[in-house]
């Protein structure tokens, strides 16, 4: 079966899915050595996740670049975007397509954002909208 050795070459590459019976990775998925991946994920497209970067339960990345050392927290959607490393995302977060993130930056609960740059060291900590912006370095 096509996800029993999607599986076995993500465990031989070092990655730890939590529940592969729950967890659903397409075949051009890349991730890196060292990560987590919790049950009730989707990974689809042509994402890639960084070393050390843990997936928190029901987030789904779709055709996005996620960088190391990030933490995607629960139930997050993230469609055509960049995250860069160090960055922690969620829970209940929403970057839509064209969202770039930088690194060590933190997006928090319920924050949505669409065609917007955010620069390194930013927060958007809670119950915020973002769009076709583009938001400088260390800015609250």
């Amino acid at each position: 079966m096509v996800r029993d050795g999607i599986y076995y070459a993500l465990a031989s590459a070092g990655v730890t899915v939590m529940a592969p019976e729950q967890t659903y990775v397409d075949q051009d998925v890349v991730v890196g050595q060292d990560s987590i991946l919790y049950q009730q994920v989707k990974l689809e497209g042509k994402t890639s996740i960084g070393e050390n970067t843990v997936v928190r339960s029901g987030s789904r990345i779709t055709n996005s670049t996620i960088g190391s050392n990030v933490e995607i927290l629960d139930s997050c959607v993230i469609t055509d975007s960049e995250v860069a490393n160090g960055s922690r995302v969620g829970p209940c977060a929403h970057l839509r397509d064209r969202s770039k993130i930088g690194a060590d930056c933190r997006i928090g609960n319920f924050v949505e954002i669409k065609k917007s740059t955010l620069g390194d060291r930013t927060l958007a900590c809670h119950l915020a909208y973002l769009g076709d912006a583009v938001v400088g370095k260390d800015v609250n």
